[in-house]
């Protein structure tokens, strides 16, 4: 059914015979006191301003509330109300709108106008009038209770977090044949901004008793010959705009030269809760190539505080899982890289892996670098380098041997000392060396000898 629907038809005297606004639906109790809305149709083809103010500079259009105090003698005085809502806002021509409790949002719709709770489930009325013309013009009433016996002219209460609606005929028409009685269900979900549809009953098929003679075996795939699927990425949590339940994703790499069915095969993600997916028939993955699996078609959720993904054949074994992963941030995949598991700032849904670093591994690399960069500057250090560094000694200077002097004189190189030498030449030249021993020390031979001989002397004089 449309939400649109014809205007009223009533015909009662001294009220509105054809009512520009009607009471829809009505909830009177939540799971708390403020989860109670009312929802008003506009019958015309005119937007309605509700808050066009008055000759008397009043809001024309109000809500009268009954208590159930008055429902339970029976009819309210209903020119005596227990309290008014001035109402504000425009209703558009042939369109609802929702006037719900302070904070709340009935089905999720955002109301056209607040007001502070004022109906209970025991029983109430209300009444929408207009005063635009300075009389009090009723376009709609209805009573509500759950005393019994029930007061006449009063509907049950719904049942909490259901609605009264009022339901359109055959021709999308709110339709009143029998005065401000409403036609109200209120054994349906709320609908606020919109028209509840009875549901419809579906005949149960009677149960059939199948031959196991008759049962048909569908062979699986022949895979023997052929490797396992590889689970290669993760994507738990992607960044805004992106959607966890549509945008996460499980990556799979075929490393066959041919298409591999994952008939019977099941995805699996989870570690103390576990969630599945069992592929399709007619699901399988190109030769040698990755292909991604998304939330928004295998309503998988991928914890974003820790969790894994493993890969299930068709009798219940795991052939492949990642690595459990623990905090997943904004955007970050887990991927299988170079056969290892990390995180990476590149997800590359359906392509070969890519490490990119995170923004978490850049700033502990520079954190790191700076720290080392610090710790060399520092005094200490300095003087620690400065000590390792190596001495260089420096050569001294060393007075020429004798034997060097001959070696020199002689011209004998590293290289001729290394060559075998015949004992008589060696023999020549260490008597060459005596002889010139004996030259460079002959002054000191004679004073040693003429020290000897004076020595003698004085020892002959002086006698025995």
């Amino acid at each position: 059914m449309s939400s649109a629907a014809l205007a009223v038809t009533v015909v009662i005297d001294g009220q509105v015979e054809l009512p520009e606004v009607i009471i829809t639906e009505v909830q009177m109790t939540g799971g708390s006191a403020s989860q109670e809305f009312i929802e008003l149709y506009n019958t015309t083809d005119q937007d309605i301003d509700l808050g066009n103010i008055d000759s008397n500079a009043k809001l024309p259009w109000k809500l009268h509330f009954f208590s159930s105090t008055n429902v339970s003698k029976g009819s309210p005085v209903w020119t005596q109300p227990a309290t008014v809502l001035s109402l504000s806002g425009v209703v558009p021509a042939n369109s609802y709108f929702v006037i719900a409790g302070n904070g709340y949002r009935p089905g999720d719709v955002d109301p056209d106008l607040y007001f502070s709770d004022r109906m209970t489930s025991t029983g109430g009325g209300l009444q929408l009038v207009d005063m635009s013309t300075g009389k009090t013009l009723v376009h709609d009433r209805l009573m509500w209770s759950s005393i019994k016996p029930q007061p006449e002219g009063t509907w049950t209460t719904p049942p909490n977090k259901s609605s009264m609606q009022r339901l359109p005929n055959e021709n999308d028409q709110y339709v009143i044949d029998t005065g401000l009685i409403m036609e109200f269900t209120n054994d349906g979900e709320i609908t606020p901004g919109g028209v509840w549809v009875e549901p419809v009953e579906v005949e149960e098929e009677p149960e059939t008793v199948i031959d196991p003679n008759e049962i048909v075996t569908t062979e699986l795939p022949d895979l023997s010959n052929l490797a396992t699927p590889v689970i290669t990425e993760l994507l738990p949590n992607p960044a805004p705009p992106d959607r966890d339940e549509a945008d996460e994703f499980i990556e799979l790499y075929n490393p066959n030269d041919v298409a591999f069915s994952l008939k019977g095969y099941t995805l699996q993600v989870g570690i103390s809760k576990l969630y599945t997916y069992t592929f399709a028939v007619d699901a399988e993955l190109p030769p040698m190539a990755y292909t991604a699996f998304y939330s928004k078609d295998t309503k998988l959720s991928q914890s974003n505080t820790g969790s894994q993904a493993r890969l299930i054949d068709t009798v219940g074994q795991s052939v492949s899982e990642s690595d459990v992963y623990s905090s997943a941030k904004d955007g970050l995949a887990w991927a299988l890289i170079d056969q290892e598991w990390r995180w990476t700032d590149s997800p590359t849904p359906g392509t070969e892996n890519v490490y990119a670093p995170t923004a978490a591994e850049i700033k502990a690399a520079a954190a790191a670098q700076k720290a080392a960069a610090k710790k060399l500057a520092t005094p200490k250090a300095k003087k620690v380098a400065a000590a390792k560094k190596p001495k260089v000694k420096k050569a001294a200077k060393v007075k020429k041997s004798n034997a060097a002097k001959i070696a020199s004189v002689l011209k004998i190189t590293d290289e001729d000392s290394k060559m075998n030498v015949h004992t008589g030449v060696l023999a020549g030249v260490a008597g060459v060396a005596v002889l010139y021993g004996v030259y460079e020390y002959r002054h000191d031979i004679a004073n040693r000898f003429h020290r000897i001989r004076h020595y003698r002397a004085i020892r002959s004089r002086a006698g025995p």
